[in-house]
């Protein structure tokens, strides 16, 4: 069962344009890079743990609020 989730917002848009899942948090760190990579004009990457956010990224890496 997957634990974590990444979620890719790209602007202007209320769904995410990606979900990737994890099966840990070492998971989602190594993601993270390859998801940004991936999607180099997105707006922000959310991670949640089941259904709570932990923390955001914008499209360089650097932390976001978490309520952004």
């Amino acid at each position: 069962m997957d634990n974590y989730s990444l979620r890719v917002f790209h602007p202007g848009s209320k769904t995410p344009t990606e979900v990737i899942s994890c099966r840990s948090a070492s998971d989602v760190l190594t993601t993270i890079p390859a998801v940004l990579e991936k999607h180099p004009d997105c707006w922000i990457v959310e991670v949640y743990a089941g259904l709570s956010k932990l923390f955001a990224v914008d499209c360089t890496g650097a932390t976001v609020d978490a309520e952004a």
